[in-house]
């Protein structure tokens, strides 16, 4: 697929004469922030905001140690994805090492569906609860608030959902004993876009500021934890969270992540490993099961414990990489086939589990960068899920499309729905009935930090380039180009092959990169040179004739066998 490759251009001179930096670092920092914003920005280490600040935050505050002196049970009301079940434990751990009284309730996926329920109150009532604390939902929950009140249960909500404005633009919350969430209107929390866990992290803050006590050390780990798998901005404080959970794991982890890493074979945390590894096998046990009983794993400090619940989401979580890779194929067949005009891929796949259409939504719309929607299910009423790209507002599509849909939620980039199963193909051609995207828009852009000879990209700069760590959303992880680069040679490595190392040559410098995109490198040599080029190269012979590519990649520390390196990964090629 081709790209549009967009170079930043900031002016970062006067910051790298000021910090005695290299240009290039300084050209990477501005593109990121700007010249006031730079101290703060490199001071990963920095406190955290003050909790306070938080809207709803003091009251909280007072409604939560009133039940610890009356001895009340707090009932916390969680999620089943990873930032919901990381806000659980949180609440959890934080409350209890206060003195509180604490039990949980996670929904589940396919019973319960979302957010907290008026059986879910009941429950709470029946079992001696007289408290109530949300996190990761609720917002939205209006039903469910005013029933908690009518039967006579406070409720302290936390969120950090969008909230429902009237039509005058006001917010409208729900009836809740207290309402925090950093959206609020009248909220002027300098971190606007903290995960659930964050804002529960924050709430068990400003409980220990209020009591004396202290936070336990390992729940910012939970909420960096919740922060990379939210896939939450990583600036501002969000990007302190994340560092310093990371740096209090990599040395402290507790019993359950340390057993998640043993049964992942990881040695330390990234975000990344996040991010790839641990949250999926989180989130695995609320897609596949129940995670009533797998959030024990943040909760235990059991060893034997942690062992058997590692195993179990380690094994769910392969279960539902063989699931997705089935979905995709079959959900590619039908769009290289049936679908193959549309722009916005509508697809009915019966035998797909219903939790992770989202997942293969998300991997068609990477694959053929269009907005994608995958329904699942036999039953009269299918749900669905959808992903989209920028410059297509894929909630507002649907909203126009309300008289064909039983239910729908979401954003521009994302939504869940559902519909009747014999009404999907008139969604179909709806959409792409009043598809209007630009031609522009239709073709992913990557943007460029800066222009780099592969020669230059030394170490030196590679261990300069960790100091902007971590890097996730908001805050990318460096891309440098390199243009008019001549392959010399070639070697595939892996069991699968999947892995490139190349000899390079730019301006009569010789180089050397690897990728993991051998597909698309193999499509790119062959189209342009010939496929007979691309067999002799990938069997180890040099070329015959220059062979020129633009690459954009990434430049790491590479560690092996006690050597230290600097390692261009290409992540771009045409």
């Amino acid at each position: 697929m081709q790209e549009k490759w967009v170079l930043r251009r900031r002016s970062y001179q006067e910051l790298a004469e000021r910090l005695h930096i290299p240009p290039v670092l300084a050209h990477v920092i501005r593109n990121r922030v700007s010249e006031e914003e730079t101290e703060k920005y490199l001071d990963r280490e920095g406190p955290l905001e003050d909790p306070f600040l938080m809207m709803g935050m003091e009251e909280a505050c007072g409604i939560l140690l009133q039940a610890r002196q009356d001895h009340v049970e707090i009932r916390v009301v969680g999620d089943y994805d990873v930032d919901g079940v990381t806000a659980t434990a949180i609440l959890c751990l934080g409350l209890s090492a206060l003195g509180c009284i604490v039990s949980y309730r996670i929904p589940d996926r396919m019973e319960d569906g979302y957010g907290i329920r008026k059986h879910m109150v009941d429950e709470a009532i029946t079992e001696g609860c007289g408290l109530i604390l949300t996190c990761d939902n609720g917002i939205r929950e209006f039903e469910t608030m005013t029933y908690a009140k009518e039967k006579g249960i406070p409720v302290v909500l936390t969120d950090h959902h969008e909230i429902t404005q009237d039509a005058e633009g006001h917010d409208v919350l729900p009836e809740a004993a207290c309402v925090i969430d950093p959206h609020r209107q009248d909220d002027t929390y300098p971190c606007k876009d903290l995960c659930g866990a964050g804002v529960a992290f924050k709430l068990v803050q400003a409980l220990a500021k209020r009591t004396g006590g202290t936070v336990p050390a390992s729940l910012i780990g939970y909420a960096a934890l919740g922060s990379v798998c939210d896939v939450v901005k990583l600036v501002g404080e969000n990007r302190r969270i994340v560092w310093q959970g990371l740096e209090e794991w990599n040395l402290h982890p507790p019993v359950g992540i340390a057993a998640l890493m043993d049964a992942a074979m990881l040695k330390n945390l990234t975000v990344y490993s996040f991010g790839f590894v641990i949250g999926p096998m989180i989130n695995a046990g609320g897609r596949l099961k129940n995670q009533q009983s797998l959030i024990r794993i943040l909760l235990t400090e059991d060893p034997a414990e942690a062992y058997v619940l590692a195993q179990e989401l380690k094994r769910l979580n392969e279960e539902r990489q063989n699931m997705t890779q089935v979905g995709i194929e079959e959900a590619s067949l039908l769009v290289e086939t049936a679908l193959k005009n549309d722009i916005v891929k509508v697809l009915h796949l019966e035998d797909l589990h219903e939790s992770i259409a989202g997942l293969v939504a998300g991997r068609i719309k990477e694959r053929y960068y269009r907005p994608a929607i995958v329904f699942s299910g036999t039953e009269d009423l299918v749900k669905g899920s959808g992903r989209s790209i920028e410059g297509y507002d894929l909630f507002r599509h649907l909203q126009e499309q309300d008289a064909l849909l039983e239910r729908y939620g979401g954003h521009p980039l994302a939504a869940g729905l559902s519909i009747r199963k014999d009404r999907i193909g008139e969604l179909r051609r709806a959409l792409n009935a009043h598809c209007e995207i630009p031609e522009d828009k239709l073709q992913p852009t990557v943007v460029v930090d800066a222009m780099l000879p592969l020669a230059e990209a030394d170490l030196q700069l590679a261990g300069l380039l960790t100091r902007l760590e971590p890097f996730g959303t908001g805050n990318e992880r460096p891309v440098f180009a390199a243009m008019n680069v001549e392959v010399l040679s070639l070697r595939l490595m892996g069991r699968k092959q999947n892995v490139c190392r190349l000899q390079l040559l730019q301006d009569g410098r010789p180089c050397e990169a690897i990728t993991f995109r051998v597909e698309v490198l193999k499509e790119v040599i062959s189209e342009r040179y010939g496929m007979d080029v691309w067999e002799r190269l990938s069997t180890g012979a040099r070329a015959e004739r220059g062979i020129c590519l633009d690459l954009l990649y990434h430049l790491e520390i590479n560690e092996f066998r006690g050597m230290t390196s600097a390692q261009c990964t290409i992540c771009n090629i045409r």
